[in-house]
């Protein structure tokens, strides 16, 4: 199983921009984005350029 882990975010107004260092749920991949969810339950995008697809080492706490 895969994740994300938020490695930056130029624009401040993304509903990640405060998870930079932290991992998300990766639930789908698309062509220019990835497909995530909010910790507040909502499926939203991170852009392919803010974040790296890593292995998941534990059970997730999101």
């Amino acid at each position: 199983m895969y994740e994300l882990k938020i490695t930056q975010s130029p624009d401040p107004r993304m509903w990640y921009a405060h998870l930079i260092g932290k991992c998300v749920p990766l639930l789908r991949e698309e062509t220019d984005c990835y497909i995530s969810r909010q910790p507040q339950g909502y499926i939203n995008i991170v852009k392919k350029a803010d974040a790296k697809r890593v292995r998941r080492k534990h059970e997730p706490n999101y």
